[in-house]
């Protein structure tokens, strides 16, 4: 099991490099949070991003892999081409509040099935919402997502749908995320204000990694 961290964004909404940010402001960056989280589970964990990219000091111990910029997609196809194991975990790096047993979820519902997983979670609808940047990805699939990459299609949320990936449904989170923290992503400065909150309310224990 590889796990690929996407990394390589350019931040348009929030103005600095998100990999960069901290939540809570004084504790460890977004990066460092989700790489530790995502070793503990893995065998490999590879960093995506360009090679301009900007990375906290702290995040030692990856493997870096370069795409060309592409977006997410790309990052994908860049991360399962350089994969050295068969199934990988894809992470955002803006995931402050990822849990390592929400990770260790959707492997297992990877291992029932024997197929890629992508969480479904409610959006603000009410309606089902993918959530294909805390997903598994088989890497034999990616010579067909590079031919939707090359087709045009540059959406994860359609890839995942033409691979008829399984779903990993709101019931089984609820009992260790009950409000699908683990999901929330920093894109803009109030997102990371939002984020910050919520680090000062919830309460710690001596495994917490948000210290």
């Amino acid at each position: 099991m590889s796990a690929a961290v996407l990394a390589g964004g350019l931040s348009r909404r929030m103005g600095t490099p998100k990999a960069m940010l901290r939540v809570p402001e004084h504790g460890p960056t977004m990066l460092e949070r989700v790489v530790r989280v995502v070793r503990r589970c893995t065998n490999q964990v590879m960093l995506v991003g360009t090679r301009e990219s900007v990375y906290p000091p702290e995040v030692t111990d990856v493997q870096h892999v370069f795409d060309a910029g592409a977006g997410p997609v790309g990052g994908l196809i860049a991360a399962l081409r350089a994969s050295d194991h068969p199934n990988v975990l894809v992470t955002g790096c803006d995931l402050p509040f990822l849990s390592e047993e929400v990770v260790r979820l959707v492997i297992e519902r990877s291992v029932e099935s024997g197929r890629g997983v992508c969480p479904s979670i409610p959006d603000a609808t009410g309606s089902e919402s993918l959530q294909p940047l805390l997903a598994l990805y088989h890497r034999d699939d990616v010579e067909e997502i590079t031919e939707l990459f090359k087709a045009g299609e540059h959406s994860l949320v359609r890839i995942v749908e033409a691979l008829n990936m399984a779903q990993l449904r709101v019931e089984k989170l609820i009992a260790i995320d009950a409000w699908q923290w683990s999901f929330f992503n920093v894109n803009t400065t109030a997102d990371l204000d939002v984020a910050r909150r919520h680090a000062a309310l919830t309460e710690r224990n001596d495994n917490d990694i948000l210290e």
